[in-house]
């Protein structure tokens, strides 16, 4: 199998999401978001599933949802239960397309570890989250980070992060950098 990717909008205390929503709707992130994951694979939880619109698998995208609910069945997605069973699955349907995970929290704690990449959309913000990405380890290194964006009154960037073993990490992000 090949190593996954990961994507996800953190704030500067790794805050991802508040009441089962995702904490910022910002335009260039989704738009990102989009970019990076059309006609790819995509993993992601139940609950975050339910942060979609209409409660709905994305379109142009295969859709696999990692869900302990073995009565769970959704429409235009595949629900595996387990990451044996998910890992399973990708080996034996490997293509050219790359495979992401999209969070949220229980789903990046539980596949973080399989990830090479990592396409962080940093936001310079602390509103109260209830729900974290991982704290990432010395084995993340930023590969490179984009200009600074300004919108609905908050400052953020992208930084995509390499697994590689040394580096600087995500938390030494700064606005000056």
């Amino acid at each position: 199998m090949k190593p996954l990717k990961c994507i996800a909008a953190v704030n500067r205390d790794r805050g991802i999401g508040k009441d089962g929503r995702l904490l910022y709707h910002l335009h260039e992130d989704m738009r990102r978001f989009h970019d990076l994951t059309v006609h790819q694979r995509i993993i992601y939880g139940h609950h975050t599933l339910a942060t979609f619109p209409h409660g709905r698998p994305l379109s142009d995208r295969e859709n696999i949802i990692l869900s302990h609910d073995s009565s769970l069945t959704i429409e235009n997605a595949r629900v595996m239960h387990s990451p044996d069973e998910l890992f399973l699955y990708l080996d034996e349907t490997e293509d050219e397309r790359d495979v992401f995970v999209i969070g949220g929290e229980s789903i990046y704690h539980q596949l973080l570890s399989y990830c090479n990449t990592l396409y962080m959309t940093y936001i310079y913000d602390d509103s109260e989250a209830d729900a974290f990405f991982p704290e990432l380890n010395e084995s993340w290194a930023i590969d490179s980070r984009s200009s600074l964006y300004h919108e609905k009154e908050m400052d953020y960037r992208f930084v995509t992060l390499k697994k590689t073993g040394s580096g600087s990490i995500i938390e030494t992000e700064n606005k000056e950098a």
